[in-house]
């Protein structure tokens, strides 16, 4: 069985008032198809998951090309969308490891992904490495700019367990754990964010937060009642709560949730926040 194909993601299509859904695979090249189907279920795997989806929503989403040179230098290498490209595939390392527990839930986002590995919906992606930990593909928006979404995978060492059979899941699970560990420090240390903790959200009224330095944002939430066309539970709309003294427009910056205990990040005035938002009940 073709280990390129070894994991399936869902994949949330967003379009303003609109959703959809589509399946595609995400090549796990030392892993088998079957080991990797094997575990992905395991619950042990579903607080990783939920990390390493709240890591990318956080420090990676809210980020603009520019600040990403900044931080990681020059891409590794670079696609451009399918339409409007050469059409090649971007290079990936033969090295890259996809973590066993980003394979289970949804990869949350305004992105399709072709089987090229071209997002239509994105303007191009890059590949970058994470020190020597691992890598990021990140997927700009039509904009070229703004980070729509990516994909963190680890690096291959010594003591690597390739998935051959379910029976190496303990083994790799504790690879893989040191290896996150690993990553969230040196993120943590080169993408510093401020964390809001936990913020009572409603869709009643707009939530206001200081942020410190007289600025301050307001959270905007959109209940969603529509389970048969979207997995998403609320949506949150950021915007400035405070003038904007250069006097330029801010544009708002919307945020989906869909399980509780979900992480969000936004930027501001070059500040970079993470927030947990709790639904509470709507005032009438």
């Amino acid at each position: 069985m073709n280990r390129t194909l070894a994991a399936g993601f869902l994949v949330c299509g967003l379009c303003q008032s609109t959703f959809a859904q589509i399946v595609f695979p995400i090549a796990a090249p030392h892993d088998e198809v079957l080991a990797r189907a094997g575990v992905g279920d395991r619950p042990e795997l579903q607080r990783l998951h939920d990390e390493y989806w709240d890591l990318i929503n956080t420090h990676f989403r809210p980020r603009q090309l520019a600040e990403v040179t900044k931080i990681f230098g020059s891409a590794l290498g670079t696609l451009t969308n399918a339409t409007g490209g050469d059409g090649d595939a971007l290079p990936l390392p033969d090295d890259r490891v996809l973590p066993i527990f980003a394979k289970k839930g949804t990869w949350p986002g305004p992105l399709f992904m072709s089987v090229a590995g071209v997002l239509s919906g994105s303007e191009h992606t890059d590949l970058h490495a994470v020190g020597g930990i691992g890598y990021v593909q990140l997927f700009y928006g039509y904009d070229g700019k703004s980070v729509q979404n990516a994909l963190v995978y680890f690096r291959a060492d010594e003591q690597f367990v390739p998935l051959a059979t379910t029976n190496e899941f303990s083994k790799r699970l504790a690879w893989e754990k040191a290896k996150f560990d690993a990553l969230k420090g040196w993120l943590d240390e080169h993408m510093p964010i401020n964390d809001l903790g936990v913020v009572e959200v409603s869709g009643s009224s707009p939530r206001r937060i200081e942020l410190g330095g007289g600025t301050a944002c307001s959270l905007t939430t959109r209940v969603l009642h529509a389970p048969t066309v979207t997995n998403l539970w609320y949506t949150i709309d950021v915007r400035r709560g405070t003038p904007n003294l250069t006097g330029k427009a801010d544009p708002w910056q919307q945020k989906s949730i869909n399980r509780p205990g979900e992480s969000i990040g936004f930027s501001m005035d070059g500040k970079f926040y993470r927030l947990t938002p709790k639904l509470v009940e709507q005032r009438p």
